[in-house]
């Protein structure tokens, strides 16, 4: 029988996914890392697979991602380069991730004939899969509170039902995760992102303090609502201060914000550079890369207080938190900006704030942690 010393069981859109961002790019860089040293595999069912795992739970997967996933499962090595090739053509070229030598799944037959050390359930759907798999050990990787309304809607108490899991070991990314479940004695890791793919190009001290960048999203978790009101007030305030924003944002947008949409990795870089400010109005965040990414470019990280971004942030030292999620005072957080000595001090400290968050020392710490609690219980790794 084969061996998968790690099977990270994710969402079944994720692999390979257009563009893994957040919290699925913290899995897909853990696996890279692990793959040069033990045999590791993605495990990525239909939803209505994961749903028959989960009580009083029905799913219905779009017919694009149904056909997405159909082609997948049968293409082999050439998946992921036809995948790179639609980024290309779509104009979403980004830091692309390497899936070689690692085993993805589609579906449970494929596990047949394996036998697996360590499944790390990635989500809350995914950890009803795991409690009732087998593996040798169970870990459930939490990014940040799923049971939240805002995050898991109608399935908040199935999502919370998922922490009392006594078989999964908790591995957390930030402290206030961390702190929720101390009973629990959960792992700590950090997160961290690839620092050289995030320059910074033009000198803080440049910057007029009038370039705000929004990070515009769909879900309603990511809060666009909020900061389409925080940028009208701040136009109706200041019409001299240029707004652009980026992301998957699909509704309809002023004609002062100048929406981008999805921009390439090259695209996205130079918009940080450009800009003063990068504002974030999420609900919820497990850590929000988008931040670190922000401050080793030189823009001050806005943001409301969504909980992970709190690992990093320190309102009025290297960046600025919102006590509300109230436009009104998210435009003021904004509009105190244009005062130079105040931006440039901020985005300073932010930059130094950003440099000990790397890929490496991301990896590091999660070896750390699954390695010292593995030699605590006399686990044979």
């Amino acid at each position: 029988m084969k061996q998968l010393d790690f099977l990270f069981v994710v969402p079944g859109h994720a692999v390979p996914s257009i563009g893994p961002a957040g919290g699925l790019k913290v899995i897909y860089k853990l696996a890279e890392d692990l793959k040069r040293e033990y045999a590791v595999g993605f495990l990525c069912l239909s939803d209505e697979e994961y749903a028959a795992h989960v009580p009083n739970m029905v799913v219905r997967t779009p017919l694009r991602r149904k056909l997405f996933r159909e082609f997948m499962s049968h293409a082999g090595s050439a998946g992921p380069l036809a995948v790179s090739a639609y980024r290309k053509l779509a104009g979403m070229e980004i830091e692309r991730e390497d899936l070689s030598g690692i085993k993805v799944m589609y579906s449970e037959r494929d596990l047949r004939g394996y036998a697996v050390k360590r499944m790390i359930a990635s989500r809350w759907d995914t950890a009803y899969y795991v409690k009732g798999a087998e593996a040798e050990l169970k870990y459930y990787l939490v990014q940040h509170g799923e049971d939240a309304p805002s995050y898991s809607g109608p399935y908040s108490d199935l999502a919370r039902a998922t922490y009392s899991f006594a078989q999964l070991k908790k591995i957390t990314i930030n402290q206030e995760v961390y702190e929720r479940f101390a009973g629990d004695h959960p792992l700590r890791m950090t997160v961290g992102i690839n620092l050289n793919a995030f320059p910074l190009k033009r000198p803080i001290e440049e910057r007029t303090g009038k370039n705000l960048l929004i990070v515009l999203r769909d879900n309603y978790n990511k809060g666009p609502d909020v900061a389409l009101k925080a940028a009208e007030v701040i136009h109706a305030a200041d019409p001299s201060v240029q707004i652009r924003s980026f992301g998957s944002y699909k509704g309809k947008v002023p004609p002062y914000l100048d929406h981008r949409g999805y921009v390439s990795q090259k695209e996205l870089v130079d918009l940080y550079n450009w800009a003063s400010a990068v504002l974030l109005t999420s609900r919820v965040e497990g850590f929000s890369v988008i931040g670190i990414e922000a401050m080793s470019c030189g823009a001050v990280f806005v943001t409301t207080d969504s909980g992970g971004v709190k690992e990093y942030v320190k309102s009025g030292v290297n960046g600025i938190i919102t006590t509300s999620f109230d436009p009104e005072e998210i435009a003021q957080a904004v509009l105190s900006l244009k005062d130079a000595e105040y931006r440039v001090a901020l985005a300073k400290n932010g930059l130094r704030t950003s440099r000990p968050y790397s890929y490496e020392n991301m990896c590091r710490s999660f070896r750390k942690a699954i390695g010292e609690y593995e030699a605590s219980i006399g686990f044979k790794r």
